[in-house]
């Protein structure tokens, strides 16, 4: 039996406890707080998202660098493991969207709880107001820890489970890379990951509370685009917030640390896959065509599907026919998309003509859709501008 100091009484430093202390080890938590598992307490916004239920080569593109590093950890102890342990220790977990777990009280508090029963029913013994101010050695070989006060605590094992930068307030505040670059290992220099960003035009502090949902982000450094996705983001007083933004930080984060970079809003998208399913038929199709045509903006797909103009979705099939400006990825996916965005556009009705009222006049018939454009409408190449990447954020 060996004694085994674990520096760090959070969520991998219980766990590794609990583990640790059945194996038969006299186990030791040092942990520099007034009470376990601190930060675990605010995480999922109290609630504690325990895991995700996925399968784990899904949860691998999660991880924004070195992944390879975290296979064998994953495939050793995966997050099946995880329930199942929370399960045994009488957490009863849930699986909401996104395969997100949560305890099904919603209170981290209780994981917490279950983390310390265990580490008790395990034999593992806790020292809260604990500081390790260094890991100490000796031929090379670890010695045990060197605590604030001065006391050396002997150890033929340590764990440094301190976590990292991100939120000192709880305890995080990078002794686990002082204490590895001490001990002979090269450290990275760190970035902030899973942070809102900060906005240098001075607008942006203007839309503060402005959300947007279905947003398109694009993260540009130069010409080389860092980042594209979907999702919700929100103004603020300094900048920009919300999932999109947060993720796009962690993916960005050196490069941002490095050189200010583009941000590029285009919304919508999602909104006119809406649009299309409320007033066509057959309408992932058409979404195929639209989306294929990299030069369309959001809003202009919108005010096409809006309008219910048979002549500008026409132009949108002239334009596959023309291939200006066009760059299809596969021509099998685009035919057959162009052509069903000719056949619905047959089954549009025109808008009907703003007219005043002229009771006294008899009524004219309405014109019909092919003959809908006149010299005052849009030409064809005009349905799919280039975007102006140089123009702010639209407030939509």
């Amino acid at each position: 039996m060996s004694k085994v100091a674990i520096i760090g009484g959070g969520a991998a430093g219980m766990l590794c406890g609990v583990y640790t202390a059945r194996r038969g080890h006299q186990v030791h938590i040092l942990e520099k707080n007034e009470k376990l598992g601190k930060k675990l307490f605010i995480t999922g916004k109290g609630r504690c998202n325990v895991t995700n239920d996925s399968d784990t080569e899904e949860l691998f593109p999660a991880v924004m660098s070195n992944r390879k590093f975290l296979y064998s950890a994953f495939y050793t102890y995966g997050s099946r493991d995880v329930m199942e342990f929370f399960e045994k220790a009488g957490v009863p977990l849930k699986t909401e969207r996104g395969n997100r777990v949560f305890p099904v009280s919603d209170h981290s508090s209780d994981i917490i709880r279950a983390l310390e029963r265990e580490l008790k029913k395990a034999g593992a013994q806790i020292h809260l107001h604990t500081e390790v101010k260094e890991v100490c050695t000796q031929d090379e070989k670890v010695t045990g820890v060197l605590l604030s006060d001065g006391t050396f605590f002997e150890a033929d094992t340590v764990v440094v489970a301190t976590g990292g930068l991100s939120y000192p307030s709880t305890g995080s505040t990078g002794d686990g890379y002082r204490f590895a670059a001490e001990t002979g290992h090269k450290v990275v220099s760190q970035s902030p990951s899973l942070v809102p960003l900060v906005a240098k035009e001075d607008y942006v502090s203007k839309l503060q509370g402005l959300s947007l949902r279905n947003v398109e982000l694009t993260v540009k450094s130069g010409k080389k685009v860092l980042y594209k996705d979907f999702g919700e983001m929100m103004f603020t007083h300094f900048g920009v917030t919300g999932p999109l933004i947060l993720t796009a930080s962690s993916v960005c984060a050196r490069k941002i640390r490095e050189k200010q970079v583009k941000l590029i809003l285009e919304q919508c998208y999602h909104d006119a896959v809406e649009l299309l399913k409320e007033n066509m038929d057959d309408m992932h199709k058409v979404v195929a065509y639209l989306l294929e045509k990299e030069t369309i903006t959001g809003g202009e797909m919108v005010a096409i599907i809006q309008g219910r103009d048979p002549a500008l979705v026409e132009d949108a099939y002239a334009s596959t026919q023309s291939q200006e400006g066009f760059r299809p990825s596969t021509p099998d996916v685009i035919e057959p998309a162009a052509k069903k965005v000719h056949m619905i556009s047959q089954k549009i009705e025109a808008p009907e003509p703003q007219t005043e009222d002229t009771s006294d006049k008899p009524e004219e018939p309405s014109a019909p859709a092919e003959q809908s454009q006149d010299s005052d409408s849009q030409p064809a190449d005009a349905v799919f501008p280039e975007s102006d990447e140089s123009q702010p954020p639209q407030q939509p």
